[in-house]
């Protein structure tokens, strides 16, 4: 009687070269993917500061209409901020560059320039780019709302 053997045995293992092959085209295919996933990852930091700079826009338009007077805001590299006896706050962008362009001027690193808001909850137009290494994402600020009113991007 002879025995003999089967390959039923090693059906349910991989060998040593089937598992380094596996990983390396696991690994090949995460190398190609990471490049694709930069802009996304540049996006979602340029939208979330675009958002923060909304945001605080329109809390200070309403904070102008219940107060009765002028807000204004300063724009620094860092982002914005009120410092007035009443009111005070802050949106932090450190991780993008600002800039902004009031009607008539140009597109300037935003450094000391003093965005108003008047009492009737009108905020001074004004376009506003965030930038981070290559990409960018600008916004025209509507002055009744304070919300995005176009948007212009390259990402």
């Amino acid at each position: 009687m002879t025995c003999r053997r089967t390959s039923a045995s090693r059906r349910g293992a991989f060998t040593l070269i089937e598992v380094i092959i596996a990983l390396a085209i696991v690994g090949l295919i995460f190398v190609a993917l990471v490049p694709l996933a930069a802009p996304s990852l540049s996006e979602r930091k340029l939208r979330h500061s675009m958002d923060d700079i909304v945001a605080f826009v329109r809390s200070n338009r309403l904070a102008a209409e219940s107060a009765g007077r002028d807000i204004v805001m300063v724009c620094g590299r860092d982002g914005l901020r009120v410092n007035q006896k009443t009111l005070a706050g802050r949106v932090d962008v450190s991780d993008v560059r600002l800039s902004i362009r009031f009607p008539g001027g140009k597109m300037e690193h935003a450094d000391g320039q003093a965005w108003r808001i008047l009492p009737c909850g009108v905020v001074l137009p004004a376009t506003v780019r965030v930038e981070d290494g290559d990409y960018w994402l600008e916004a025209d600020i509507d002055p009744l709302t304070g919300d995005i009113l176009e948007e212009r991007y390259s990402l």
